[in-house]
């Protein structure tokens, strides 16, 4: 359930998700995942949205946004994409920039806009976007494995951990977002153009 998840997966500071659990709850993550976390900061949310319950959209809103910013804050590149894991030990980065989760930035960083008007979040799903634009996309119309700047790239357009689901996801959950979004603001208004990078 939705309060399981606030409960016992988000980690009580709520800026990570606990990954791997004993029997009785205990953490035992030895990495956290930042595309996992950026997934499950609008999944969270969208799931209490559709239960309709009050009290619990408020909790899964502040899980969402604290998880968003954690990402934002510990695991974007200068390229605006997002890297893989921290391990919590050493605080060593694994900077493999996966095709999926740059998906989920895109709706999550999207998700922690619309919940907060933070246009840092707005600068992210900009930012987001250009990297996949010019770095995940294939020409050829799927998406790399990882992006073509790093050192080993996955050959095969799919495979048993490769398919179009997240960034298929995505791109419908943008397009309803950035619609919904643009009938009460025009999303040029929005972001700062002069934030977004030039990579």
């Amino acid at each position: 359930s939705i309060q399981l998840h606030l409960d016992r997966i988000v980690a009580p500071d709520a800026g990570r998700l606990r990954l791997f659990l004993s029997a009785d709850w205990e953490d035992l993550s030895e990495t956290l995942s930042f595309g996992h976390d950026i997934e499950a900061s609008w999944l969270l949310f969208d799931a209490a949205t559709a239960l309709g319950d009050e009290a619990l959209m408020k909790r899964a809103a502040a899980a969402s946004i604290a998880l968003a910013r954690a990402v934002l804050e510990g695991g974007v590149g200068d390229w605006g994409e997002v890297f893989n894991e921290k391990n919590l030990a050493t605080g060593t980065v694994n900077r493999t920039r996966i095709w999926w989760v740059q998906a989920e930035a895109l709706v999550g960083f999207m998700n922690a806009f619309e919940l907060t008007g933070d246009s840092d979040f707005a600068d992210a799903v900009c930012m987001s976007w250009r990297f996949i634009d010019r770095h995940v996309i294939d020409r050829d119309g799927e998406w790399r494995g990882v992006s073509d700047l790093d050192e080993t790239a996955e050959p095969f357009w799919a495979g048993p951990w490769k398919a179009c689901y997240h960034n298929g996801r995505a791109m419908l959950e943008l397009r309803t977002r950035l619609r919904r979004l643009d009938r009460d603001q025009p999303w040029n208004d929005v972001y700062r153009p002069d934030a977004v990078k030039q990579k």
